[in-house]
């Protein structure tokens, strides 16, 4: 696999005699690998052998991919203090007002969220001048509006440094295995995110007709059937976990092709389908096993948002991500692995269902 920032925590072994890559393009595949003089190499490969380290030059595999065999990846998944790959600096650098990529991300977000919501309560309170006042057209007050964009802020920063910590601390095939786990669990979440969005709906339907009764069966069917569907879901997948095959089908699916299986067997990134399967099996279980706690959170969201109960949108909200920022830095940091993330998961979405419906 090449130009993949995976591996260990930062090096800390002595590289200033090592020199910098100073390839020339000589193959399509390589040449942004390679580098040039008008940019640089985006990654540097090392190579550790008896306690010298030695940069090691991108080669073209007969399939024409760009590849770098001679790094030390996985041989030195042991060695405290070595990164067989680290970025060079001038690929870390913007050209975009001097910022890192992921704060230029989220300062992006929080602007398209924010300037449509404050443009549009401009021309309201410009209707609203010209027209009669109505007692029962009523606007968020400023700190609602905060926060709600604290909220999109908290999620916008969480997904970006949860993805960091994982590039950066977890190792080449532990992190490979993570996302093959996320190719089919990450979909299947997404579809129940109707959830939110039809207790919103039909709460807001309800309460627009002074009929709280329905607002109370709306919001009982909504967290029963979170619970039920995230159950239901869950135990699909702990069936499927019991079958190794369709598990190395969705984890590893080039072992279903045996010309790439054998192509790939030479390459120390891609281990093998089996050792795929043990490494993402309990990350996978604890995800699944979160949704319950999840689906019940969208629905519990949705009924938040939808009666303008926005303090407890908010508490729900910091609770739920705040345990998962909590488990990262003083749990997972210290000692990376799928599954203390997986416990991360699960027990933060527990925390903040138990602590709303209380």
């Amino acid at each position: 696999a090449s130009g993949v920032l995976t591996g260990a925590a930062a090096s800390s072994v002595d590289l200033r005699g090592v020199p910098e890559p100073s390839y020339r393009p000589s193959s399509t595949s390589c040449e942004y690998f390679r580098g040039s003089a008008g940019h640089p190499a985006p990654f540097v490969f090392y190579n550790l052998h008896n306690g010298s380290v030695d940069v090691v030059p991108p080669t073209t595999h007969a399939s024409g991919v760009c590849v770098f065999p001679a790094a030390s990846c996985v041989e030195s998944l042991g060695v405290a203090g070595f990164s067989c790959c680290t970025r060079t600096p001038g690929s870390q650098r913007t050209a975009v007002l001097g910022l890192s990529p992921s704060t230029l991300n989220l300062v992006t977000c929080l602007l398209v969220l924010v300037l449509p919501a404050h443009m549009h309560r401009l021309c309201k309170s410009r209707s609203k001048s010209q027209e009669p006042s109505s007692p029962e057209i009523k606007q968020l007050p400023c700190l609602v509006q905060l926060i709600f964009f604290a909220t999109v802020t908290i999620d916008c920063w969480l997904m970006i440094t949860a993805a960091t910590m994982t590039q950066t601390a977890l190792a080449v095939p532990v992190r490979n295995a993570m996302l093959a786990a996320g190719v089919f669990l990450t979909p299947v979440q997404e579809i129940f995110q109707f959830l939110e969005d039809v207790v919103t709906v039909k709460v807001n339907a309800a309460v627009g007709a002074r009929d709280m009764t329905a607002v109370r069966d709306v919001l009982v069917m909504g967290v029963l059937g979170g619970l039920a569907s995230g159950i239901l879901a869950a135990g699909c997948v702990s069936l499927l976990c019991l079958n190794r095959g369709i598990l190395r089908a969705l984890l590893a699916p080039f072992s279903l092709n045996e010309e790439w299986s054998n192509s790939l067997s030479g390459c120390g990134l891609v281990p093998h389908a089996d050792e795929v399967v043990d490494l993402a099996l309990p990350f996978v279980l604890l995800s699944a096993w979160t949704w319950p706690f999840r689906f019940v959170n969208m629905a519990l969201t949705g009924f938040l948002m939808s009666i303008g109960f926005w303090r407890m949108f908010f508490v729900l909200v910091v609770i739920e991500r705040g345990l998962v920022v909590v488990g990262l830095y003083a749990l997972f940091l210290p000692q990376p692995s799928l599954v203390v993330l997986g416990w991360i998961s699960f027990a933060a979405s527990c925390v903040g269902t138990l602590s709303t419906g209380a």
